[in-house]
């Protein structure tokens, strides 16, 4: 198999836009008028008979008890009770303070010392010689010529006096000689002298001036470089310890013992006797009286008033309101649509490559004198055809 390019027609997708004439539903409002019933509240005055309490006061006489407060003196036996001191002993129980010594066992850290060997490590600085790259900068002086502004003062021409300011003046023999500006002294001719006015002008002027520059160099120092290493060093230390050491001591202890004291005290006694006293006694003592009180009494009546009836009375109108249909209309829209257009392009394609041709066979020679003639039933001669192994086919079926 190989793959060979071959020019083939194929399809694509394109969009494109058109313009179609569709149905569309829109919502159209319009007014239209309706009719309704609502009720409306007539008011109308009616007379009416109406029953309604009068309530009237009238004086009522009625008897109550009363309960009066009668105080009696009578005679009464209470008891007295009088204040009497009495000389009585007590016993009582305290607890006193008693400082006993007792044998107690306490543990002392005693000190001891011992000397042991140790090791450590020690830091030694050892200065060793390194080479190291390092850039210096040189200041050198280079000629640089650059353009500046410089100002000058450039001299012009001043204007002429007039003549008529140098005139002779009294005493002089001759007119002063006439300069781009006169002067004059008292009395006589001034000095011709010629002034000049100037302006400032700038020029660009190239000068050359010397700038220092910095110039990197790198060369190669030896330098000498301290290095840390660590030496393991052994020595002898003290190491202090406390070793715990049980002995026995006395020791004042404080132990609280009852103790029964007796003592002596005057005491207040209260001694009851029979004492016979006058009180007053308050007795309620029941009394009836008489009075008189108010009495409100209700008496129904009648009277004839005036009073507003309301009806409902049904009434029609007519009003307007707004009714949305649905109208049907017709208008243009963009649509969007794919049709499909041929193009050409190069793939590749299979194609089997080719057998070797079989070598020809040798052609024998034909029996022309079969094909002589046509058959019986054949119009046409036979066509000689030889094929391979040497047989000859004849037409018609001969």
């Amino acid at each position: 198999m190989q793959w060979v390019d071959q020019k083939v027609t194929a399809y694509k997708s394109v969009a494109k836009d058109r313009e179609v004439e569709v149905t569309v539903n829109k919502m159209v409002s319009k007014e239209v008028e309706f009719k309704y019933t609502v009720n409306e509240m007539v008011t109308n005055p009616e007379k009416r008979t109406e029953r309604y309490c009068e309530i009237v006061q009238e004086k009522v006489p009625y008897k109550y008890t009363v309960n009066e407060m009668v105080s009696t003196p009578e005679k009464r036996m209470v008891t007295v009770y009088d204040c009497v001191q009495v000389e009585k002993t007590f016993q009582k129980t305290v607890m006193e303070m008693v400082t006993v010594q007792e044998a107690r066992q306490v543990c002392e850290m005693v000190k001891s010392e011992r000397v042991e060997d140790y090791k450590w490590m020690e830091n030694v600085v050892t200065p060793v010689k390194e080479k190291r790259t390092v850039t210096s900068y040189t200041c050198v002086p280079t000629q640089v010529e650059k353009t500046v502004q410089v100002c000058k003062r450039v001299p012009v021409a001043a204007e002429p006096c007039p003549t008529s300011d140098c005139a002779p003046a009294a005493g002089c023999a001759t007119a002063c000689a006439p300069a781009p500006r006169c002067f004059k002294s008292c009395g006589g001719c001034g000095t011709a002298v010629a002034a000049c006015a100037y302006t400032t002008v700038i020029e660009e002027q190239k000068v050359v001036c010397t700038v220092m520059q910095q110039v990197a160099k790198t060369e190669e120092i030896e330098v000498t470089v301290n290095k840390c290493s660590q030496v393991e060093k052994t020595g002898k230390r003290t190491v202090c310890s406390y070793v715990p050491v049980t002995k026995e001591i006395m020791v004042n202890v404080s132990k609280c013992v009852p103790t029964v004291k007796t003592y002596k005290c005057m005491v207040t006694e209260r001694v009851a006797k029979q004492q016979e006293v006058t009180v007053n006694v308050c007795k309620v003592v029941s009394k009836e009286m008489s009075g008189e009180r108010i009495v409100c009494k209700q008496i129904e009546k009648t009277r004839d008033v005036m009073v507003n009836v309301s009806t409902c009375v049904a009434k029609e109108m007519t009003g307007k309101k707004t009714v949305w249909e649905c109208v049907p209309t017709k208008q243009m829209v963009k649509q969007t649509y794919y049709v499909q257009e041929a193009y050409e392009t190069t793939v590749k394609v299979a194609v089997p490559c080719a057998a070797p041709a079989p070598a020809p066979c040798a052609t024998p020679a034909c029996e022309t004198a079969a094909c002589a003639s046509p058959a019986a039933d054949c119009s046409t001669p036979c066509v000689a055809s030889t094929g391979c192994g040497g047989k000859l086919f004849r037409c018609c079926g001969k």
